[in-house]
């Protein structure tokens, strides 16, 4: 029953992640856009987490809970790396926002020279942490298991395939990797939000041109999803930070919930990200078969706010004004 509704889960979490990388993968405009790249960026990390759990899930079934260990250590480290980079991936769209708010007419500009580059980051970090793992398990470096018994006196061997068989070292550097990029996924949202507020202030004291147009609008999309992610990245700190005291004091079997919590805010993070671009929403009403609001010019579209990325910026300051 147990291992039925881990593939389930597994499964149910694969296809949550696969449905915006199809869009995405579907739409070739969409790659265009710096945002887009790194939405897609962060899907991909989840859809591999996702993915690894699935293939994890089913083995156990196959094998009777008998993966070889070698061949669980690299499913093992393959998800871990993958959350790690989606937490990655999270601080650079928090990167992303801050650009968007504090520089509103070079942000295209900017991230479309940077997005790639960042892409290739989170591809080095999966790489180096997988491999991290695999040569702790062959250098035969003390399991968490082993760690637990040693240091607490828990005497818990697991058949399955779980995270607990992997080399402590290698979980304490995977958690604190995630706590680094928590952090500051979160002072930058912060930052982004006060530097965001200060500079509204500025502008309802001043006439207003495009470029003040512009970053009310990439303000007001900021200020939609910031509460939603600073709760998230809240609770996966409380979570993450669980882990890592872990390995000196025993915890209580409640704080498991938090653990299980930062899996389901995996899909709250990745779609508030999503559907907080308008030419993503508007291709997820196209990929489901709803019809999209037409949305009719005004006077602002003789203006160009900026040179970049002009036509999908004029089209977010037209449904604002609407």
């Amino acid at each position: 029953m147990f291992e039925s509704l881990r593939v389930g889960i597994s499964a149910l979490l694969c296809l949550v992640f696969a449905v915006p990388l199809a869009i995405i993968a579907k739409n070739r405009e969409l790659r265009e856009e710096p945002m887009v790249i790194l939405v897609l960026n962060m899907t991909a990390s989840a859809l591999l987490f996702s993915s690894t759990f699935v293939v994890v899930s089913v083995g156990d079934i196959l094998t009777s809970n008998d993966i070889p260990p070698l061949l669980c250590c690299l499913f093992v480290s393959v998800g871990t790396s993958s959350l790690g980079a989606f937490k990655l991936s999270a601080l650079f769209l928090a990167v992303e926002q801050f650009v968007a708010v504090n520089f509103s007419l070079r942000h295209f500009a900017i991230m479309s020279r940077w997005a790639k580059r960042l892409i290739c980051l989170t591809v080095i970090f999966w790489v180096v942490s997988t491999l991290f793992g695999i040569i702790c398990y062959l250098l035969g470096l003390e399991t968490i298991e082993e760690f637990d018994q040693r240091m607490f006196s828990i005497h818990n061997h697991h058949e399955q395939c779980k995270w607990e068989r992997s080399a402590n070292i290698f979980m304490f550097y995977s958690e604190n990797c995630m706590l680094v990029c928590c952090l500051g996924t979160c002072a930058l949202l912060i930052h982004t939000a006060v530097q965001g507020m200060k500079h509204q202030n500025r502008i309802s004291q001043e006439n207003g041109g495009n470029t003040s147009l512009l970053f009310m609008v990439r303000y007001k999309s900021f200020k939609r999803i910031v509460k939603v992610l600073l709760t998230i990245v809240v609770i996966d700190l409380v979570g993450t930070g669980f882990r890592v005291a872990s390995r000196w004091f025993v915890q209580s079997p409640v704080f498991t919930i938090v653990h299980y919590l930062r899996i389901l805010f995996l899909i709250i993070e990745c779609w508030t990200y999503g559907l907080s671009h308008l030419t993503i929403r508007n291709a997820m009403k196209s990929f489901f078969g709803f019809r999209q609001s037409r949305v009719v010019p005004d006077e602002t579209e003789d203006q160009q706010p900026a040179p970049e990325s002009q036509h999908d910026d004029q089209r977010e300051m037209d449904e604002e004004s609407h």
